[in-house]
Parts: structure tokens; C-alpha cells; sequence
């Protein structure tokens, strides 16, 4: 079932766009673990609390510059604003329940093929430290990732960065 849907996202239709993914991978800064809270995020307060001398510093990326690497993916994926949820049928809305509140800059793409490789692409593991995906020259973090039953195909909310 995935191949036949992932042949249908290479073919491409009117909701099938090109879109990149930039991958960053690096060694974590320290101020992504000082926080006491479940979630791990950029803490400027430790930054402050221990200032480091140049390379150090994450600038709120979340990774140790020197050792930080970008890998750009070409995507094709289908695209749906905010606008086009809001027709959502039964199906549809069990999806939505899964990706939260869509906002109306919001974008929700589905079955990710990797356009380089010809292959499935899986956006699972990702989020606004480790990757941001870019279409129509805006930048956009991956918020929630619903992977269908039997892997067919994955469903993500992108929220534009800012």
C-alpha cells in the first residue's frame, strides 16, 4: 500500500509540491538538558549562567556550532493549508485530531518522497532542533508526525517558523 502511494506522489497532482527539508545534526548543547522539564529546549538562562567564549554557544539552535552539519533534502509531498482541512471528511478528521489545532499559517503535508533517491522519506524522530522544512521560500518546524496504520503513508502539522 505505501509503494502504490508513494508511486502516486512522484506522478505528482494539484496538491503534490516540491518542498526541502534541511536536516541538522551536531552535538547537542548543554542547554538543552539543564531545564528540569520533560521537553528538551534552548535555555538562554544557562547560556547566561555560563558563558562560554565563542563556539560554544548554540544560538538558540541547540547545537554546538563546530560541530554542526545541514543536510538539504529535495521532497515532494502533498500540501494542505488550513483552509482545505476545514472540508475535511471523517477520515480526514481522525487525522487532525491526531496533528492538534491548526492554525491558519499553518500547513499539513502528507506521504514525504524523497525526489533525489526516489524513494519514501520518514519525518519521524524530527522536530524544530533537528530539522526545518522549507516551501515556498518560508521556513517551517515540524510540529506533530501521525504515521498511518500499516506505515502507508505519514501526516505532519509544519508551523511557520518565525
Amino acid at each position: 500500500m505505501q509503494d502504490r502511494m508513494m508511486s502516486w506522489i512522484a506522478k505528482g497532482n494539484e496538491h503534490v509540491q516540491s518542498l526541502t527539508i534541511s536536516i541538522i545534526t551536531g552535538t547537542a548543547c548543554p542547554c538543552l538538558i539543564a531545564d528540569d522539564s520533560d521537553e528538551t529546549s534552548y535555555n538562554p538562562g544557562w547560556h547566561r549562567a555560563n558563558p562560554a567564549p565563542g563556539d560554544e554557544d548554540c544560538d538558540g539552535s541547540g547545537i554546538i556550532d563546530p560541530n554542526k552539519t545541514t543536510t538539504v533534502t529535495n521532497l515532494k509531498a502533498m500540501i494542505f493549508t488550513e483552509k482545505l482541512t476545514t472540508q475535511a471528511d471523517s477520515m480526514m478528521d481522525q487525522i487532525l485530531d491526531q496533528l492538534g489545532k491548526i492554525q491558519a499559517t499553518d500547513l499539513i503535508i502528507c506521504g514525504c518522497w524523497d525526489s533525489d533517491n526516489e524513494a519514501y522519506f520518514s519525518i519521524s524522530g524530527y522536530n524544530d532542533r533537528t530539522a526545518k522544512i522549507t516551501y515556498d521560500s518560508k521556513d517551517y518546524l515540524i510540529r506533530e508526525v501521525y504515521t498511518m496504520p500499516e506505515s502507508v503513508c505519514q501526516w505532519a502539522r509544519l508551523v511557520e517558523k518565525n
